[in-house]
């Protein structure tokens, strides 16, 4: 399994499960930093090839997202779409 299919995976764990929706996003920010240091550390800390993983991940989610859904698991989609969006906006190559 892929770090992207266990990060998806994660995703559906969290939102089968009990807890508010900010619970639950927060457990979904928790899981992108880890899945980041677990990037990292297989890639060799090459920041041009974990930013290229994130590029795929967030691909990944947006494929998640289509046909749109109305569940919990899409909430915690957009969500994971915003932080990933955010890691790559706050981390240029530049």
């Amino acid at each position: 399994m892929t770090q992207t299919e266990e990060f998806i995976g994660s995703l559906h764990l969290i939102a089968a499960g009990e807890g508010s929706l900010e619970v639950q996003k927060a457990a979904v920010g928790q899981v992108l930093e880890r899945s980041l240091r677990d990037a990292s550390a297989a890639l060799g800390g090459d920041r041009q090839r974990v930013r290229a993983w994130v590029e795929g991940l967030k691909l990944e989610l947006t494929k998640q997202a289509l046909p749109a859904r109305a569940d919990r698991f899409a909430d915690l989609g957009d969500h994971a779409r915003l932080l990933v969006a955010n890691w790559l906006r706050d981390n240029p190559l530049v």
